[in-house]
């Protein structure tokens, strides 16, 4: 369960909220929580790398993309 997030992160921007829960990354099931999957997404935006993510938010699932900053 995402707890927050960060204004004009990525993730901000992409359109997810505190209490979405993710369930894939690039269409892998997430095994990872917490801190070790945000330092994993920030890990592959650091890296230049597009990250799909599926997630779920009031009981309905949909898909964003988190996009690196450009600078």
């Amino acid at each position: 369960v995402i707890e927050s997030v960060e204004p004009d992160s990525a993730a901000y921007r992409a359109g997810l909220k505190a209490g979405d829960v993710i369930l894939e990354t690039n269409a892998k099931a997430v095994v990872q929580n917490g801190d070790a999957l945000t330092e994993m997404l920030d890990r592959g935006l650091a890296e230049g790398r597009s990250i799909i993510v599926t997630y779920e938010r009031e009981g309905k699932q949909d898909i964003l993309t988190l996009k690196p900053e450009t600078n």
